[in-house]
Formats: C-alpha cells, sequence, structure tokens
C-alpha cells in the first residue's frame, strides 16, 4: 500500500519561492490556501533567480565577490533572469557560493544548471545539521552550460568529515555548497589547475527535491556498474555532465555515440604537451559498496596512453596500478585485482595496507612523458564502464 505525502503549509508560502509570486502558480496557492488545503511537500528549494530577491538567500564567499542577477542570453538558461557571480580569482583563494539555513523534509536529487567562463572544477557539497558533509564533483566546461543532475545517493562522505551512521539523510541536510577547486595551495594547485583575474560562473534552476535524477550506478549481485558519464540526448539543450575532475589541464568532455560504446555517452580525457606532464581525471567512488572490493574493471579506448590507475584513502594515501592500454584499437577491458595496486611513490600510509572501505576516489593518471601523441602533440582516452567486483576476484 503506498504512502501519502507529508502536507504542510502550500509551498507559495515558503521564503524560497518568493520569486513565484504574482505567477498562476502563486494564484492558485493562495486559493487552495484560502480552502484550507494543503499541499504536498514535493519541492523543497527551488528558485529560477527570475526575482532579484531570491539572490538575498545565498552567502557570498570570493575575492571581489558579487553575486548580480543577469537578464540576457546567453547568461540566462532558461526562464528571465540567472544569479551571476563575478570574482576575482588569484592563487590560494577560491569561491564558494552557499544556502544555508535549509529546512527539507523529502528529497531525492540538486538539480541545477551552471556555466563558467574559464573550465571550473565544481565541488557541489551538502551539510548536515550535525556538521557532517557530503560531496560531488563536476568539471564545469568554458563559456558552456551544463545541466547538472545527481541523486543524492550518489554523494559520498567527505574528506575530512565524519558521520556516524556514514549516510547522508535529506532531512537533515541543512546547506548547499558551491565551491570552484581552481587555485587550492599546495599540490592540489597544480592538481586541478589554478586561474588568475576576474572571473564569472552564472547560476540558474536550483532546486532541490524529491524528483528523481538519472543515476550512473547500477548494482548487481556480487559487482556494481558506474557509467563514467550521465546520458543525455542528442538534442539536449547543455553539455552532458561530466561527473569527474580534470587532472594537470586534462580536457574532459562526453563523447557521444562512440562506436561500439555501451552507453550512449562515454568519457574523453584529452591530453598533451600544453598542461602538467601527469595529466587525467579524478572520480569518486565512495558513494559504494567497497569493504568487500576485490577488483576494479575499466573499459577503455582510444589512441594510446601511459596509464596508471591510482586509488586513493580517506586520509590521502594513494595506491598505484599500471594498465597497459593498446594503441588504437577500439576497446578492451583492464581487469585490475587490488592486490596489483602498490603504494605509490611519495606516498606513506600508516599500515602499508590499502583498505578498500578507505578508497576514496578512483584517478586515471596519463604520464604525456610515456604516452603516445599524435603529431599535433595530442592523445586521447576513452573510458566507457566502470566495474567494481566484490569477493574472490
Amino acid at each position: 500500500m503506498s504512502r501519502r505525502p507529508a502536507l504542510r503549509r502550500p509551498i507559495c508560502f515558503h521564503r524560497q519561492f518568493a520569486g513565484l509570486r504574482g505567477s498562476p502558480w502563486h494564484a492558485l496557492c493562495l486559493l487552495l490556501a484560502l480552502a484550507g488545503v494543503a499541499l504536498p511537500a514535493w519541492a523543497q528549494v527551488s528558485q529560477d533567480f527570475e526575482q532579484e530577491a531570491e539572490l538575498s538567500a545565498w552567502k557570498v564567499n570570493a575575492p571581489q565577490g558579487a553575486l548580480t542577477l543577469a537578464r540576457q542570453p546567453p547568461e540566462v538558461y532558461h526562464g528571465k533572469g540567472a544569479a551571476r557571480l563575478s570574482f576575482n580569482a588569484s592563487y590560494g583563494s577560491y569561491f564558494t557560493l552557499q544556502l544555508s539555513d535549509l529546512k527539507l523534509t523529502k528529497a531525492a536529487s540538486v538539480r541545477f544548471a551552471i556555466r563558467a567562463s574559464e573550465s571550473t572544477p565544481l565541488r557541489v557539497l551538502l551539510t548536515e545539521k550535525d556538521g557532517a558533509e557530503y560531496d560531488s564533483f563536476v568539471q564545469v566546461p568554458p563559456l558552456a552550460w551544463v545541466e547538472v543532475k545527481i541523486p543524492l545517493s550518489e554523494f559520498q562522505l567527505a574528506e575530512g568529515s565524519e558521520d556516524k551512521d556514514k549516510r547522508l539523510d535529506p532531512a537533515q541536510i541543512s546547506g548547499v555548497t558551491l565551491a570552484d577547486l581552481s587555485n587550492l595551495g599546495g599540490t592540489a594547485g597544480t592538481t586541478y589547475g589554478r586561474k588568475s583575474g576576474p572571473q564569472l560562473l552564472w547560476l540558474d534552476d536550483f532546486h532541490l527535491d524529491a524528483q528523481e535524477a538519472p543515476g550512473r550506478y547500477r548494482q548487481e549481485r556480487g559487482h556494481t556498474i558506474i557509467r563514467s558519464v550521465v546520458d543525455t540526448a542528442p538534442a539536449a539543450p547543455a553539455s552532458s555532465l561530466v561527473p569527474w575532475l580534470a587532472l594537470g589541464r586534462a580536457l574532459l568532455r562526453a563523447r557521444r555515440d562512440a562506436p561500439g560504446a555501451r552507453g550512449r555517452s562515454v568519457l574523453q580525457v584529452e591530453y598533451g604537451l600544453t598542461g602538467y606532464q601527469l595529466q587525467g581525471a579524478v572520480g569518486g567512488i565512495a558513494a559504494q559498496p567497497r569493504s568487500d572490493l576485490s577488483e576494479i574493471i575499466l573499459r577503455v579506448g582510444g589512441t594510446s596512453a601511459g596509464l596508471k590507475v591510482r586509488l586513493e584513502e580517506y586520509d590521502g594515501s594513494k595506491y598505484d596500478a599500471a594498465a597497459n592500454v593498446t594503441r588504437d584499437q577500439p576497446w578492451q577491458e583492464l581487469k585490475l585485482p587490488l592486490k596489483s595496486f602498490q603504494l605509490a611513490k611519495y606516498s606513506s600510509d600508516e599500515n602499508s595496507r590499502l583498505d578498500p572501505d578507505q578508497v576514496r576516489t578512483l584517478i586515471l593518471v596519463i604520464d604525456t612523458e610515456d604516452a603516445l601523441l599524435d603529431p599535433t602533440g595530442k592523445g586521447s582516452l576513452l573510458v566507457d564502464d566502470i566495474e567494481l567486483r566484490y569477493g574472490k576476484p
């Protein structure tokens, strides 16, 4: 027997819906309120930035940061307005855009459209009332709208955070933070890139609600299949979602209809001599079961790469496994038992052992000095399905 959704005061009175005033939906809300009818609590946070008043809910933490309302295309993704953040980028400082004091009853996904003036490694962070943090990642291409849709089930416990039940509870979510990971200090600065000078970022159609977003994970008996990117229709108005971070100035994009691919879209990692020596992609896998993880299988193709697969634990310990990609072979499976991963050079671990349940990220590392490049000094790697196998390999 299905359960009826919880009822509460009509959402048109919620402060997050101030932008609805004057709309036909708002008029309907008023009529229902006068009739004493409560509405289902489906929409929790919804901002389309049609009114300047909606900007006040967001807090900007960025050097010389200013949040204004954009009105003209291509600065608007949908409707008549979008939030426009301007700031000044410099080494050691980065921006965050925060929405706080949220009160949710039910939520399943985070959805929004985003655009940036330069390639941006974006961290999407959800904070629970007890301070526990969960995150996900998106690579935003320059000057192109990306429609981000992330199921809450795919957020993983953030590095340095603790939670007793190690599970994101939608009813406990109190805040959302969007952060540009460029210009971080130390080695992270060379990992995710650096920016300088004036920057722009646009945000539109932000929703945190009960609508299910398409997921990347398919759990089956004994293994989990992870799609490298989220499938989108060829006619989609925005770029496909790439849930990875670019390493060393590699270019990440979703390639549609690659011959022999299992899905509609696959991840394409483009690298060359114009970036750092080590290039590639960083992806989170901590949202999936890992305590009994025994093997990782990658389905890859493309030109050729001196490829290394790296697993990083929550404490920063790194373990590497070499992977040989045959030149110009359409697709091949790389089977990497966990026992083949060795402690990485310059890394340390207090117990000198890879702990499956502590693995946070999977990193594809391409050494451009060893990789075979084309006459223009470029190469590419295609990544299709990623499989996590449990039990004996």
